[in-house]
């Protein structure tokens, strides 16, 4: 199968999700429907998502889903640096 890497989610053990960091991602940000079709279920009780996992629309503009006005999902907020 390759290299992998493990989302550990209960006393060690884990998953094996493609050395990608977006698989793994991807996987914890779905841990309730998770692309690999794997049931996470640490206590008996099934996994809730851990969180967003999105791409910004390009290098430049840098801008996610909520920037883009399409969703819910992530805002990237600019700090300007005091000086």
């Amino acid at each position: 199968m390759g290299r992998v890497a493990t989302l550990g989610l209960s006393r060690g053990r884990g998953v094996a999700v493609g050395l990608n960091a977006d698989n793994f991602l991807h996987e914890g940000a779905r841990a309730d429907a998770p692309p690999s079709g794997t049931a996470y279920q640490p206590n008996g009780r099934p996994l809730a998502s851990l969180g967003v996992h999105e791409h910004w629309n390009n290098a430049t503009a840098k801008q996610y889903s909520r920037d883009l006005g399409t969703g819910e999902g992530i805002e990237l907020y600019r700090v300007e640096r005091a000086r």
